[in-house]
C-alpha cells in the first residue's frame, strides 16, 4: 500500500501513481488469480477444462505479452498430475527476443508495428502445428496486444507488401483500432476467427489479455480465434468513413470491389462449437488500479470511461472538467480523475511522439498557470515511434517550454511530442514491458 503522504512535486506523485499500476497489474498474478486450478481441472467462467481427457497440448501464444503468457500458463497447469503424459508443443510469436524457450516450442520474433517475413512465418508454423490436431487435443490460445502484426499471412491474391501498406494508411489516418481491425480481419487468413476454423474436433481454450474498448475481445490481436461480428461490406464502409481508398494497395481495392472476398466466420459457425474465451485482463483493471492506488495517497479519486476513445480535442476538457467538479465536492482535499483507453491521434507530420504525448502537449496550453498535472502513458512502455512510454506535465510546462523556444503548437502538428517532452525532462522512460492493456492518463490537483 502507497503512503498516504505526497513527497515531491504533484509531478511526482503522478509518476509514483503510474508506475504503482504497473505494478499492480501483473500478467503472472492474473494466471494465479483468474485461472483456478484443482488436480487435473481448470476453471473458468462457464467452462471447466479437465486435462485428463486430453492426450495432448497445442500451444499458440501471439503477442508482446506472449513469452510471459506462455510461462505463466505452463507453470499454472504443469503441476497437475496429468500433466507430464501431455504431449506438448507450442509456437510463440512476440516482439522481442528470447533466451527461454519451452522445450517442444518454436519462437519467432515477427515484426510490430507492421509484419514482416517473420510474422508470416509464424503464421505458417501455427497452421502447421493445429493442422496436427485430434480430438484429443487441447489447444490454447494465448493472445495479446500486437498480435495483428506479430502474426500475419495475406489472403491470397495478396502479398504482405498489400498488407504493410494498407496498415499504415490506416494507422495514419487515425481510425479507431475497430475500423483498423475490420479490414485487417477481411485481409488475413489469420485474422477475424479464421484460426479456429483450422482447429478441426480439438478442444478450444482462447486466454487474452486486452489493448481494446471493452466488450470487443474480438479486436484482441485482430480475433484470430473468436467470432467476427463485422462484414466485408463493414470493410468498404471504413474505406469511405476514413476517405482512403485511393491510398490503398490497388490489390486490396480490386478485392474489395468484387465479390470474391469471403466473409469471416460469425458466432453460429461450427468452428466455436468447442471453443471458449476468456479476458483475463483489461483496461478496466489498470484503471482501478490507479483508483486505487490514488485513494492510498489521499487523493479523492473517479473513474471516467466515458472519453476512453475521443479525440484528443473531446478528451482533454472533459477530463479537466471532471477535475473541477470532482474537487468542488470537497475542496479539502486533492483530486485526481482516472481514465483509460485510446485517444484518437492522426499523425499530421514526420517526428517522434505518440498519442499520450500528443494528448498532454495539447494539454499544456490548456492548464498553463494552474496547479494541475497531466500524465499520460502506456501500460507497455512504449508511445508511438518514440523511446517513451509517455509524458507528464504541469502549470508551469508552458513557460518553461518558452523560455528554452520550444512551441507546443508547432510541435503538435508535426507530430513531434517526444523532442518537447524529452527536452523538459517530462516523458516517462520506463522501457517496454510485456502486456498492452491500454494507455493510463491521469489529471490531479491539490
Amino acid at each position: 500500500m502507497l503512503s498516504p503522504t505526497m513527497r515531491g512535486s504533484l509531478k511526482d506523485t503522478a509518476r509514483e501513481i503510474y508506475h504503482e499500476v504497473r505494478r499492480r497489474v501483473s500478467v503472472t498474478g492474473a494466471f494465479e488469480a483468474k485461472l483456478p486450478r484443482d488436480e487435473d481441472s481448470l476453471f473458468l467462467t462457464g467452462t471447466t477444462i479437465d486435462l485428463a481427457t486430453f492426450s495432448d497440448l497445442l500451444v499458440v501464444s501471439m503477442g508482446k505479452a506472449a513469452e510471459v503468457m506462455t510461462l505463466a500458463f505452463l507453470d499454472r497447469i504443469s503441476v497437475a498430475p496429468s500433466f507430464t503424459r501431455l504431449h506438448v508443443q507450442g509456437v510463440i510469436a512476440s516482439a522481442t527476443e528470447t533466451a527461454e524457450i519451452p522445450s517442444g516450442f518454436q519462437y519467432f520474433r515477427g515484426g510490430h508495428p507492421v509484419p514482416d517475413d517473420r510474422s508470416e512465418e509464424a503464421a505458417d508454423a501455427i497452421l502447421e502445428l493445429l493442422s496436427r490436431a485430434s480430438d484429443k487435443s487441447l489447444i490454447a490460445f494465448l493472445v495479446s496486444g500486437g498480435g495483428s502484426s506479430l502474426v500475419e499471412k495475406p489472403l491470397p491474391p495478396l502479398t504482405l507488401d498489400d498488407l504493410r501498406e494498407t496498415h499504415r494508411v490506416l494507422t495514419i489516418c487515425g481510425a479507431p483500432i475497430a475500423d483498423v481491425n475490420t479490414l485487417r480481419k477481411h485481409l488475413s487468413m489469420v485474422k477475424g476467427g479464421r484460426l479456429a476454423q483450422r482447429t478441426g474436433k480439438a478442444q478450444v481454450l482462447t486466454l487474452l489479455l486486452s489493448d481494446v474498448p471493452e466488450g470487443r475481445p474480438d479486436l484482441i490481436a485482430s480475433g484470430p480465434t473468436l467470432p467476427d461480428p463485422t462484414t466485408v461490406e463493414n470493410c468498404r464502409e471504413v474505406i469511405e468513413r476514413w476517405k482512403i481508398r485511393d491510398a490503398l494497395p490497388e490489390a486490396v481495392r480490386m478485392l474489395l470491389d468484387g465479390n470474391a472476398l469471403e466473409e469471416t466466420p460469425g458466432p453460429e459457425d461450427p468452428a466455436f462449437r468447442n471453443a471458449s474465451s476468456h479476458v483475463l485482463l483489461s483496461s478496466r483493471d489498470v484503471i482501478e488500479a490507479g483508483r486505487r492506488a490514488a485513494e492510498e495517497l489521499g487523493f479523492r479519486a473517479a473513474i471516467d470511461i466515458e472519453s476512453a476513445d475521443w479525440s484528443i480535442e473531446d478528451t482533454a476538457p472533459h477530463l479537466l472538467s471532471k477535475l473541477q467538479d470532482l474537487k468542488m465536492e470537497d475542496p479539502s482535499r486533492p483530486a485526481c480523475v482516472i481514465s483509460g483507453g485510446a485517444i484518437l491521434s492522426p499523425v499530421t507530420g514526420n517526428g517522434r511522439g505518440g498519442r499520450n504525448q500528443a494528448f498532454v502537449l495539447h494539454c499544456v496550453p490548456l492548464i498553463a498557470g494552474k496547479s494541475i498535472v497531466i500524465l499520460s502513458a502506456g501500460t507497455d512502455g512504449i508511445d508511438g515511434n518514440s523511446p517513451a512510454a509517455g509524458a507528464v506535465a504541469d502549470g508551469l510546462s508552458m513557460a518553461r517550454a518558452l523560455a528554452i523556444r520550444l512551441n507546443p503548437g508547432d510541435s503538435g502538428r508535426n507530430s513531434d511530442s517526444y523532442p518537447f517532452f524529452s527536452r523538459l525532462g517530462d516523458a516517462i522512460l520506463t522501457g517496454p514491458r510485456p502486456g498492452n492493456l491500454r494507455d493510463l492518463r491521469l489529471v490531479l490537483c491539490k
